[in-house]
């Protein structure tokens, strides 16, 4: 969890769904601090989701695949389907 002001929050902010990839994460949740703060707070929670045995990302989708019990539906996407499309990172 980022709790960040406004302007990197705003810099941050037009990676969306890559930051996390960024980070090195398996999710990540961006806050805007209120305008007059100049504090920046990050906050590990660990998962309680599932381990990847691909990607190593935890993710609620690991054993939904009869096919791929043991990965994620993203990596599912990047052996069968057209693969992820990323813009960032």
């Amino acid at each position: 969890v980022l709790n960040v002001s406004p302007q990197i929050f705003e810099n941050l902010n037009v990676f969306g769904q890559d930051l996390k990839f960024a980070y090195m994460v398996s999710k990540i949740q961006l806050n805007k601090q209120s305008d007059t703060s100049d504090t920046n707070l990050v906050t590990v929670v660990p998962s309680s989701e599932k381990k990847c045995e691909r990607c190593w990302h935890y993710s609620n989708s690991v054993g939904n695949s009869q096919t791929h019990p043991a990965i994620c539906s993203r990596c599912i996407v990047n052996i069968d389907g057209d693969g992820e499309k990323r813009i960032f990172a």
